[in-house]
């Protein structure tokens, strides 16, 4: 067993979150203007308020959109998307269902 791969001990779990933390000097904060909110809403169909499927964060069509690199991107929108389906409010965490 290779010793140096974190998840081999599940009694170093700080090891492995190590592995999926990205330091806050190298993240790329993303300001999310009025005509890109609007594509990306337009590239929704569904989200986890109105489909129970939905399983996609809204920040990946917002990677999509900006080719932004989604492991070090976090995004801040002017406001709160919203789902063309049932209208519910769409942050960068909700889980949507693509168009």
């Amino acid at each position: 067993m290779n010793q140096n791969f974190p998840f081999d001990s599940p009694a170093k779990p700080e090891a492995a979150m190590k592995l999926f933390t990205v330091p806050l000097q190298e993240t790329n904060v993303v300001l999310v203007d009025g005509r890109t909110l609007i594509e990306a809403e337009s590239l929704i169909s569904g989200c986890e308020h109105c489909n129970r499927d939905a399983e996609i964060s809204f920040d990946y069509v917002l990677d999509e959109l900006t080719g932004c690199d989604p492991t070090r991107t976090e995004y801040l929108m002017y406001r709160a998307g919203r789902c063309p389906n049932c209208r519910s409010e769409v942050t960068e965490k909700t889980l949507i269902t693509p168009e």
